[in-house]
């Protein structure tokens, strides 16, 4: 057996514990829509580009999406229903806080994998999609991330003037949020055009021109 075959088993015996979960599996992913339609839970394997037919090594995305197109994007990036509103790699959700990889070799037990995966699927997967069950859930996770773990990244700061316009706030507070765009973008040295173009867009989207 192939470890691509002893992957594709993995990701049977996966689907099995999150269908107890209310998760169905779509192509590659496991997916969970909330009740009101507006959020979608997704758990996504990731294979390394360096696999081969005697070893395959993954991870996992975890996100809990919403139908909001962020405002910043380009016109010709692709347009899919959801879009992740929150989330990472299965490493940041885990205690340790590290990027982790499993590894399927020819010795590899799939049933001990599977258990040690959906272990930490029960210990650290669930208990963070668990907090985002409706939209606002979603927004004020984000607005606390603004402090902490997001605070210099530069997508974040986007969503956050978005939000800014969305609540009405202030002219100076809705300066001040341009300006914090404007200063990411240029730690990440991110062409001042592009930066630009993208704060109008955001501008225009949420009707303050």
């Amino acid at each position: 057996m192939t470890a691509q075959e002893k992957f594709e088993l993995l990701m049977q015996e996966i689907e099995k514990f999150l269908s107890t979960e209310g998760f169905r599996r779509s192509g590659k992913c496991f997916r969970k829509q909330m009740p009101d339609g507006k959020v979608l839970w997704n758990i996504e394997p990731q294979k390394s580009r360096y696999n081969t037919a005697e070893e395959v090594k993954f991870t996992f995305w975890v996100h809990a999406k919403w139908k909001h197109r962020p405002a910043w994007y380009q016109d010709w990036e692709p347009k899919s229903t959801w879009y992740g509103g929150t989330g990472g790699r299965i490493g940041d959700l885990m205690p340790q806080k590290q990027d982790t990889w499993w590894e399927i070799t020819d010795g590899t037990s799939i049933e001990f994998l599977s258990d040690q995966i959906n272990a930490v699927f029960n210990s650290s997967v669930l208990p963070f999609l668990q907090q985002f069950q409706t939209e606002q859930e979603i927004k004020n996770y984000l607005r606390a991330c603004s402090n902490d773990s997001m605070r210099r990244n530069y997508p974040h700061a986007f969503q956050m003037l978005a939000f800014d316009l969305l609540e009405n706030k202030s002219k100076p507070e809705i300066e001040k949020s341009v300006e914090n765009v404007r200063y990411l973008g240029k730690i990440y040295r991110v062409d001042k055009t592009v930066v630009e173009e993208a704060i109008q867009r955001v501008l225009k989207t949420y009707g303050n021109n």
